[in-house]
C-alpha cells in the first residue's frame, strides 16, 4: 500500500518465512503467479552464485537479466523476474537491448514480489561522518568527483543552499525574488561558478534556465541551458539562484563542494545525522530499453517497482527544440525507451525523480503505461517524442517554410519515416505534482506521434498543462475520461489541456494574426495533421474561473471535442482548421474563438455554456459562412 507520509510503499508482513517447492506453488495461485512461467528470483539477501530459484536467489537485477538471455532462445513458456523488497542501488542504467527480447508467446516480465516493497535507486548510498563547520551547519567528506544533484536524508528530499530560501507555500519557483542575480547578491558570493539561475520565462510561457560559470563584477556570466523553445529571456520577478555555498542559511540546505568532496548541509530540527540514511540522486536514467532499426526490442513488462534516486537532466542535457512548439526538451528518463514494441510499465511509482518519467523516444509500437503513480517528479510524467526524420520538412522557429510551392502536397502528407511513436495507451495513472524543476512541462506530451490513447488517467499540480500536444503530426489521438486540475499553477496563456499547430502551412503567406489567407493554407493543415484527434468525456477544472481550459493553439487542426465536463474555463480555439465542439458543458465562461481563417469550417453546437457572456471573440470576422455555432444553450 501507498505510504503517502514516507513516500515509497508501506512495509508488509514477509510471508514466505519457510517456503518449500510445494508451498511456493500454492503461494503462486494465491497471489495470482504463473506456475507454468519460468521463473527467477532476486533478494538482496541473495547470490549471483546462486541458480536464482525462490530458495537461491541471485543478488542483482543484471545477474538475473543475464540468466533470461541464456534461457530465451529455448524457452516456450513466459519468463518472468521476481524481485524480493529492498532497495536495489543502480551502478549505471539497466540496459536491455535485442537479446532481451521476449515474444507473443514468451513475453518477459520483470516485477516486484506480490506486496513487496521493490525500490529500483539511482542514488548513491554516502556514509558521512559529520563534524560542526559554523553555527547549525555541519560538514562530511564524501569523496570529490561525484555526479548528484538532490540529496535525500531519511528518504526526505532536501534543498539545495537556494535564494530566497524554500517555501512550500509559494507556488512559483517555492519562492522567487526580483534581486536574484542583483549586484548586492553578487557581490556576497565569492565563486558562483557552478550555481543555478532559474526562472520563469518573461511571458510565463514555461520556464528558462542557466548555468553560472562565474562573474564579472557585479554581474553573473550566464550559460542558457535552452528549456524554452521560445527564447531566453528570464522573467523580471519570478527567479531564484542555487547551488552556492553563501546561500546555505535554513534548515534543510545543503551545499556539496565536488572538488574538495565536501558535503555541507544545515540540518532541520529533529534529525539524528549520526543515524540518519544519507542517499545522494545520481544517475539520469534507470532503465533503458533500446533496440535497432532492424530488430525492435518486443514484449517486456516492467510493474511493482518504485523507482527513485534519479538525477536532474535540466543542466546536464542538451535541450531539443520541438519544433515551432513551445517546449524543448531532454530526451531522457527514469525508464526510456526506443525501437520498442510492446513494453508494459504498470503498477509502479515514480518517486521525486529529477527528470522525466518514462520517455518513448522515436519509433515505437504498441506499449502500455498503466496503473502508475508519479508523485513529485521533475519534468514531465510521459513523454511521447518522435524523430525529426519522420517529418517530411521540419519546422522550427528560426527555419519557416513560407512558399507552398516548395512542398508537394499529393506525396508529403503524414509520417516520411517510421521513426515515431503509435498506438501508445497511457490510462489509470495518478501523476502529481510534475515539473518541479521543468517548468515546460505536463502530465503526458505529445510530439510527432500518432494514434496515443491517454484515458482514465488522473492528471494535477502542474506548473502548466496536464495534456500538451506539441504539433499537428499526426493526429488520431484520443484523451478520454482523464479529470485534469490544478494547471497552470506557475504560468499563464495556457490550458489543462493545450496544443500547437505550427506546421508546415503556419506560415505560408507569411505569419499573420488576423484569420488572412485562409484558404491558401488549408490543404496544407492537413498533411501534417491527417487524422483526428478526440477530446471527450474528460473533466477540466480550476478551483477559480480563468482563461482556456481546452487550449487549442496557433493553428491546431482536426479536432473533434465532445461530452466533456468544463469547469470554470472554457474551450479556445485559434488559427486552425475542421475543429468539432459539442456536447459540452462549460461553467463560468464563454467560449474563446481566437482568429479564425476563412475556410476554418469549424462546427459549435449542442455545448451548453453558463456564463454572463457567450462568447470572447478575437478577430473571427473573416471565418464568415465557413463556420457554424448553432444549437447551443446559454445560461
Amino acid at each position: 500500500m501507498w505510504n503517502k507520509k514516507s513516500k515509497f510503499f508501506g512495509p508488509c508482513s514477509n510471508v514466505w518465512k519457510r517456503v518449500g517447492k510445494s508451498a511456493a506453488v500454492v503461494g503462486a495461485l494465491l497471489f495470482g503467479l504463473n506456475v507454468f512461467a519460468l521463473d527467477y528470483y532476486v533478494a538482496t539477501t541473495g547470490n549471483d552464485s546462486h541458480a536464482g530459484s525462490m530458495n537461491a536467489p541471485f543478488q542483482t537485477l543484471e545477474k538475473a537479466q543475464l540468466a533470461v538471455r541464456a534461457a530465451l532462445p529455448s524457452a516456450i513458456d513466459p519468463i518472468h523476474v521476481w524481485v524480493r523488497g529492498g532497495t536495489y542501488y543502480l551502478g549505471s542504467a539497466l540496459e536491455f537491448g535485442t537479446t532481451d527480447s521476449g515474444s507473443a508467446s514468451v513475453p518477459v516480465t520483470y516485477s516486484g514480489y506480490s506486496n513487496e516493497t521493490v525500490i529500483i535507486s539511482g542514488a548513491i548510498p554516502l556514509s558521512p561522518t559529520w563534524t560542526t563547520h559554523s553555527g547549525n551547519i555541519q560538514v562530511a567528506t564524501v569523496g570529490s568527483g561525484l555526479d548528484f544533484d538532490m540529496l535525500f536524508i531519511n528518504n526526505d528530499l532536501q534543498v539545495m543552499a537556494r535564494y530566497p530560501n524554500y517555501d512550500e507555500d509559494t507556488a512559483i519557483l517555492n519562492g522567487y525574488a526580483s534581486d536574484a542575480i542583483g549586484s548586492t547578491k553578487v557581490n556576497s558570493w565569492s565563486d558562483p561558478a557552478g550555481g543555478f539561475y532559474r526562472g520563469l520565462h518573461g511571458s510565463r510561457w514555461g520556464g528558462n534556465s542557466y548555468r553560472i560559470t562565474g562573474k564579472s563584477g557585479s554581474s553573473l556570466n550566464l550559460d542558457w541551458v535552452g528549456d524554452n523553445n521560445r527564447g531566453s529571456g528570464v522573467h523580471s520577478t519570478y527567479r531564484m539562484v542555487e547551488n552556492i555555498f553563501e546561500e546555505l542559511d535554513a534548515e534543510g540546505e545543503w551545499f556539496y563542494d565536488e572538488s574538495d568532496g565536501k558535503l555541507y548541509f544545515y540540518p532541520p530540527n529533529g534529525v539524528d545525522l549520526s543515524t540518519a540514511i544519507v542517499e545522494a540522486a545520481s544517475l539520469e536514467e534507470l532503465i533503458r530499453v533500446v533496440g535497432t532499426a532492424e530488430t525492435k526490442v518486443k514484449y517486456l513488462t516492467f510493474r511493482n517497482f518504485a523507482f527513485t534516486g534519479t538525477h536532474r537532466t535540466l543542466f546536464t542535457r542538451e535541450y531539443e527544440p520541438m519544433n515551432r512548439s513551445d517546449w524543448r526538451l531532454a530526451r531522457a528518463g527514469a525508464i526510456f525507451i526506443q525501437d520498442a514494441e510492446n513494453v508494459t510499465v504498470s503498477d509502479s511509482v515514480f518517486d521525486r525523480i529529477g527528470g522525466n518519467g518514462v520517455f518513448f523516444s522515436a519509433y515505437n509500437r504498441n506499449h502500455l503505461v498503466t496503473n502508475n503513480e508519479f508523485l513529485d517528479n521533475g519534468a514531465t510524467c510521459v513523454n511521447v517524442c518522435g524523430s525529426k526524420v519522420a517529418l517530411w520538412d521540419t519546422n522550427e522557429w528560426d527555419d519557416y517554410i513560407t512558399d507552398a510551392a516548395d512542398i508537394d502536397i499529393n506525396t508529403e502528407i503524414g509520417p516520411k519515416t517510421e521513426d515515431y511513436p503509435k498506438d501508445i495507451t497511457i490510462s489509470y495513472n495518478h501523476m502529481f505534482n510534475m515539473g518541479r524543476f521543468e517548468k515546460q512541462t505536463a502530465g503526458v506530451n505529445l510530439f510527432l506521434a500518432e494514434s496515443i490513447t491517454v484515458s482514465h488517467n488522473t492528471i494535477h499540480s502542474s506548473p502548466r498543462s496536464g495534456i500538451n500536444i506539441c504539433d499537428g503530426a499526426w493526429g488520431g489521438h484520443i484523451i478520454e475520461f482523464n479529470d485534469v486540475f490544478d494547471c497552470i499553477r506557475e504560468t499563464n496563456d495556457h490550458g489543462p489541456f493545450n496544443s500547437w499547430g505550427r506546421d508546415r502551412f503556419y506560415s505560408i503567406g507569411g505569419y499573420n494574426h488576423n484569420g488572412g489567407d485562409g484558404a491558401i493554407k488549408r490543404p496544407y493543415a492537413f498533411l501534417e495533421a491527417w487524422k483526428t484527434t478526440h477530446i471527450r468525456n474528460n473533466r477540466f477544472h480550476y478551483d477559480e474561473p480563468t482563461e482556456f481550459g481546452i487550449d487549442l493553439d496557433d493553428g491546431s487542426s482536426n479536432y473533434e471535442i465532445y461530452n466533456n465536463l468544463i469547469l470554470n474555463t472554457s474551450v479556445k480555439l485559434r488559427e486552425g482548421f475542421s475543429r468539432k465542439v459539442y456536447n459540452n458543458i462549460m461553467i463560468n465562461r464563454g467560449l474563446d474563438l481566437h482568429v479564425w481563417y476563412d475556410t476554418c469550417r469549424d462546427e459549435l453546437f449542442n455545448n451548453i455554456i453558463v456564463n454572463p457572456s457567450a462568447y470572447h471573440p478575437i478577430s473571427v470576422g473573416g471565418a464568415g459562412e465557413e463556420a457554424t455555432t448553432d444549437y447551443n444553450l446559454f445560461f
